[in-house]
């Protein structure tokens, strides 16, 4: 993922782990030093960009292959309370996540909605549903099928596999 903890200067990333992270987008080793410079105060915690225009400008400043792409995420407001009523279980309260929720702010427009993905948030990272469960088990217990991206294609499947997995437990697959 671009940008990571690897492009900020509070991390503790040696230059050589910092370039090989770089190289996995196409970026070169010699922007680095600006990169991270640029990114740090944009940068929102845990990771990625809160502003659809700052995720365009670092694809575009520092030479992302083409076969890199952006990709948003939301939180639908009628899951807001549900993601607030499982703060208190959460290593760290949501920081970072709460805040950017508690704005309201929208996606970028010009995108693509490529589908839904039940997403858990714990200790300052995103899991996926996937970590518990494989599409083939989804679609064998509740007939919810993925689509081409590798994601549900309506809120209401992605609600329906997310109460599967709370009923069934979470387990590694």
């Amino acid at each position: 993922m671009a940008p990571d903890l690897w492009a900020v200067d509070w991390e503790n990333y040696s230059e050589e782990s910092r370039a090989e992270e770089a190289a996995k987008f196409g970026i070169l080793s010699s922007v680095i030093p600006q990169l991270v410079e640029w990114t740090t105060p944009r940068i929102q915690f845990p990771c990625g960009f809160s502003r659809f225009e700052d995720a365009m400008q670092f694809y575009e400043l520092f030479g992302c292959t083409d076969t890199a792409i952006v990709v948003g995420i939301g939180l639908h407001r009628s899951l807001e309370a549900s993601f607030k009523s499982q703060l208190e279980k959460e290593s760290n309260r949501g920081l970072g996540l709460l805040e950017r929720i508690e704005r309201r702010e929208t996606l970028g427009d010009g995108g693509v909605t490529m589908g839904y993905e039940p997403l858990g948030f714990d200790a300052m990272h995103f899991h996926s549903w996937l970590c518990n469960h494989s599409p083939e088990e989804i679609r064998e217990t509740t007939g919810v099928q993925i689509n081409e991206n590798g994601l549900f294609s309506s809120l209401a499947d992605g609600i329906r596999t997310t109460d599967f997995v709370r009923e069934d437990g979470c387990r590694a697959i």
